[in-house]
């Protein structure tokens, strides 16, 4: 069953150089696949972003798991996260929809799933990398 969740979660093209670079903050590097976006008849659009981690940040990450209780020695070689987000525009309003965490060597280090529940979605955080990028597809959809 994982398996096949990771099958339909995971971009065909994970490792592709198709790659958009938008920004960097204190996480690390972001890009955006222009490729994945697509819009739907009820105004939501999917796309999928890249975000290469500083090595402060993957310490911090490893870190939430540690305290968490959920760490695995694979974490150890965490290099990226891939999430997939859908976004109404008309609300500009998102929600992360899963995310994959790679090794840098693009092994999966851990994968996660939400439910597609659209009242749980909010705003982006005014400023980020992702809000600048959720507004300029929203232009660019409208």
């Amino acid at each position: 069953m994982a398996l096949a969740l990771y099958f339909c979660l995971c971009p065909t093209h994970a490792g592709a150089d198709v790659w958009t670079y938008l920004d960097a903050d204190n996480s690390g590097k972001w890009y955006y696949d222009k490729e994945s976006l697509s819009g739907t008849r009820t105004g939501i659009i999917v796309f999928w972003v890249k975000v290469v981690y500083t090595k402060e940040k993957l310490r911090e990450l490893i870190d939430e798991e540690k305290k968490k209780g959920t760490y695995k020695k694979s974490y150890d070689s965490w290099n990226y996260d891939m999430f997939n987000y859908a976004c109404e525009c008309d609300k500009l309003t998102c929600g992360l929809q899963s995310s994959i965490a790679y090794s840098s060597k693009g092994g999966v280090v851990h994968t996660y799933s939400a439910a597609p529940i659209t009242e749980k979605w909010e705003k982006t955080r005014t400023g980020s990398v992702l809000d600048k990028l959720v507004n300029d597809i929203c232009k660019t959809k409208q």
